[in-house]
């Protein structure tokens, strides 16, 4: 494939917000890997048994495992390029990228989609074994890849197939013990000293018997979920980029839903120090949190943002106050004025909620509020609160519906929360 030996030029996406766990589990999509090329450098990180007690200590070249199958393993890589030649052929999921790890410890990927001309990009690769015997790749973003060899010849790297291509020369002096160590940017660095200081915590009881209450990245780029508070753990492999953390795990123990999706996750450090995991809000272990947050209501999130703040836990009976933030986010490709019709709560998911005149029609809701078609310019926030009352405690469900009309189209949200009233 010709256009891999292309000098190509690394894409510079706009920041897009992790993609829901819940999305891909219920569309069956699969992530598209986007690597960064960073710029100051620090040493990557070692495996857990050269770490350093005050926190994550640099790799050297001699500490990589020097070993017959490091080097058959290296030898497969670099024998030649990998591709996904039945997506190429045309599939029902016509995504796919394309690798070509070179002997010498650079690499280059092109990503093919509905986009043109595909994107692109090169950095530097290496590789290593964690305690429990699975090889990985490690790229100079940060990011980390699980990767096998399967008996037909073709390589899985975190569950994506891709064929061999075309071949690649190689010297006899480039050898596995031969590459050069992994540069990570201070950036990322800085970001893997964040995650790894604490436990991280669910800032909302919704959602608990399927979304983990605590989260831990340790330094050997090992997670463990939790679930239920306690009842449930799994775990996996972690990396992190500058813009992005990935996780991956090979079973989903704790998830009570009937698919067959390993847990897999994306999340980012946001600017206040929270994480962002899966479209929900995370804080260190001992952070003071006073009141649940909803941070950014899955759904049209690059259009108008909604954060909700309330009284945790929820309790049957009375009144229970919700605070709303809508910010018209004026996306480059979403620009204009965005008209707020209603925000409401309820128990169902209402049919034909939005009548064909652009109203909205009248329903039994848990709470609501006509928000009087305020016209929000880009960059403007309007706050607003309303209170519900649940009449019994227990498992429930919640819908958290919005009306909002664009320039051009709706972009009404009807999001589903389960929870349990007190």
């Amino acid at each position: 494939m010709d256009n891999l030996d292309n000098d190509l030029q690394l894409p510079n996406p706009d920041p897009i917000p992790p993609s829901s766990k819940k999305w891909y589990r219920q569309k069956g999509l699969r992530a598209i890997i986007v690597l960064a090329v960073l710029g100051a450098e620090v040493s990557c990180l070692p495996l857990a048994d050269n770490l350093a007690s005050g926190g994550i200590n640099p790799i050297e070249a001699s500490k990589l495992q020097t070993n017959p199958e490091r080097e058959e393993v290296f030898a497969r890589l670099t024998r030649n390029s990998w591709c996904n030649k039945q997506a190429s052929k045309g599939s029902m999921f016509p995504d796919y990228t394309d690798y070509k790890f070179k002997p010498d410890g650079s690499y280059q990927w092109v990503e093919f989609t509905d986009f043109t001309p595909p994107l692109g990009g090169s950095g530097k690769w290496n590789f290593e074994q964690d305690a429990s015997g699975q090889w990985f790749l490690l790229y100079d973003d940060g990011q980390r890849q699980r990767l096998s060899f399967n008996k037909n010849g073709s390589l899985t790297l975190e569950g994506n197939s891709l064929d061999p291509c075309d071949p690649i020369a190689i010297s006899k002096s480039q050898t596995a013990e031969n590459l050069p160590p992994i540069r990570l940017s201070s950036n990322v660095e800085a970001a893997l000293e964040k995650l790894t200081a604490s436990k991280w915590r669910r800032a909302n009881d919704f959602d608990l018997e399927f979304e983990p209450t605590h989260i831990e990245f340790k330094k050997d780029y090992t997670y463990v979920a939790t679930y239920r508070n306690g009842q449930c753990q799994n775990s996996g492999s972690w990396g992190a980029t500058e813009n992005e953390i990935k996780g991956n795990s090979l079973t989903d123990k704790c998830d009570p839903r009937d698919d067959t999706y390993p847990e897999s996750f994306t999340a980012k450090l946001l600017d206040n120090g929270f994480l962002f995991y899966d479209y929900d809000l995370y804080v260190p272990e001992n952070y003071p949190l006073k009141r649940g947050i909803i941070w950014s209501v899955f759904g049209y999130s690059d259009v108008v943002n909604i954060k909700v703040e309330y009284d945790m836990p929820i309790k049957a009976g009375v009144p229970n106050r919700f605070d709303v933030e809508m910010t018209n986010v004026g996306e480059r490709h979403n620009p204009g004025v965005m008209t707020m019709q209603r925000l409401s709560l309820t128990h169902d998911f209402v049919r034909n909620y939005r009548r064909s005149n652009e109203t909205i029609a009248h329903v039994k809701e848990l709470a609501g509020k006509d928000l009087g078609s305020i016209v929000l310019k880009p960059g403007v926030t309007y706050k607003f609160s309303l209170d519900a009352t649940f009449d019994k405690p227990g498992k429930q469900s919640m819908y958290l519906n919005t009306f909002i009309l664009g320039t051009t189209q709706t972009w009404d949200t009807h999001q589903l929360y389960q929870l349990y009233v007190q």
